[in-house]
């Protein structure tokens, strides 16, 4: 069903070149938020939503973003800020896009519909913003630029850092700012909701499935944990692996856990050794050399961000 209600308008769209028709139905181009837990075929509704306007010659049609850089890059797609050029932390709409360049506009016009994954770590100024310089880059007032709109969601999983999430209201205490009202306007402007609720990542392990389900609820039970023990048991008790692994259902035993663990292992080398944390998204096979040119990269090319944190010495 969610494909369909995605599928129709765009054909529409795709064939006519026209807008939906200005009476609601559930088959218009009205936002659509596409919801539910992880396994449940999101992926695959934008796959078959790309194939569609592949199929038609119009492989533009769809832009796909996420608000993060991994969910985009998994999603073959961009991130939210960089498809149509915010900066990160942005709370003003930049001259640029205010006033978009023919490039900027030839570039978008082709795009019929936009798909935007993590929406629910996305604030009410980022929505906002994002939302006018839609209206900008397509040269329609309407919301998200007159585009289909398919927005992710998955309220569960971790809200917005710093901003004021997607799903609060106002109040006469805390009134909106101009830009975080034009994004809750926007939110509210969502009429269509599909949720999600059979995953198929579980198919061959039903159990792990239903467990994980009720921990995405916040329901962490007695039983649930004593389930997770007994799988790292059956783990731990194997001989292929020459690790363990330990069950904690909270960051600061996990981090205590993990420090005391490198501090110990870090004891065990020659003195002239040091133990590093890297981020996961880079290589495991990184050498020595590797390690001391990325160190010596001036903060501009690292985002300020220490690319390798020192832990312990050896």
């Amino acid at each position: 069903m969610a494909f369909v209600l995605i599928a129709v308008p765009l054909l529409r769209k795709m064939v006519t070149d026209q807008l939906a028709s200005e009476t609601s139905n559930l088959f218009d181009d009205s936002p659509l938020s596409l919801t539910g837990p992880g396994g449940t075929g999101k992926s695959r509704i934008v796959d078959a939503v790309r194939g569609l306007a592949t199929a038609w010659f119009r492989p533009n049609a769809v832009m796909v973003t996420a608000l993060t850089g991994i969910a985009a890059a998994t999603l073959r797609g961009t991130t939210i800020h960089s498809s149509v050029g915010l900066g990160i932390n942005q709370t003003r709409l930049p001259k640029h896009l205010q006033h978009p360049s023919q490039e900027q506009l030839e570039k978008w016009d082709p795009v019929l519909c936009i798909i935007a994954d993590e929406m629910s770590m996305a604030d009410l100024v980022l929505l906002g913003l994002w939302g006018q310089a839609l209206c900008h880059l397509k040269e329609n007032s309407k919301p998200f630029g007159g585009l289909i709109a398919v927005l992710m969601f998955d309220h569960c999983q971790l809200l917005s850092v710093r901003g004021v999430p997607l799903f609060k209201t106002s109040s006469p205490a805390k009134p909106f700012s101009p830009n975080q009202e034009y994004g809750a306007n926007l939110y509210q402007a969502i009429t269509k909701v599909v949720y999600l609720d059979e995953s198929m990542r579980f198919n061959d392990d039903p159990e792990w499935g239903f467990w994980l389900a009720k921990a995405r609820l916040g329901e962490w039970t007695p039983e649930f944990r004593a389930f997770i023990q007994s799988r790292a048991d059956a783990y731990n008790c194997s001989s292929v692996h020459d690790f363990i692994q330990v069950v904690s259902s909270d960051n600061i035993t996990r981090s205590a856990t993990n420090n005391m663990a490198t501090k110990i292992a870090a004891a065990t080398l020659v003195s002239s050794r040091r133990v590093y944390v890297a981020p996961a998204q880079l290589s495991s096979d990184i050498t020595s050399l590797d390690l001391i040119k990325i160190r010596s990269l001036p903060a501009s090319q690292t985002g300020g961000v220490q690319v390798f944190l020192p832990l312990y010495v050896g």
